[in-house]
């Protein structure tokens, strides 16, 4: 159903990761229901409460529960690399390194 899908803009409106994913799974959802915090958590390996904690700020996801994500959501390489940087600079505490992967994203 999504084969021909374009970047969709709203990867690219926030600069924290959870908020896309929250954004373009409500979207898909809008087109097919079976897109499901349930389903994504599924393909993502992780527990759905798990992932609802990681999706409100309370934990993060790790770089292999991610990737699953965004494949679970379609998105294209470019957007995937781009939620990754976010990753990145959201999980790192030291300053220079969130300085380089701020100068990449």
């Amino acid at each position: 159903m999504f084969t021909n899908w374009k970047p969709m803009n709203e990867v690219y409106t926030h600069l924290e990761y959870r908020k896309i994913i929250k954004s373009v799974l409500s979207s898909r959802k809008q087109i097919d229901k079976h897109f499901t915090l349930e389903n994504m958590a599924k393909s993502a390996r992780i527990q759905k409460s798990y992932l609802s904690k990681c999706l409100n700020e309370q934990a993060n996801l790790n770089t292999d529960q991610l990737h699953l994500i965004c494949n679970y959501l379609k998105l294209n390489n470019d957007e995937k690399e781009y939620l990754q940087l976010l990753l990145s600079y959201s999980r790192s505490s030291l300053f220079e390194y969130k300085k380089s992967v701020l100068k990449k994203i």
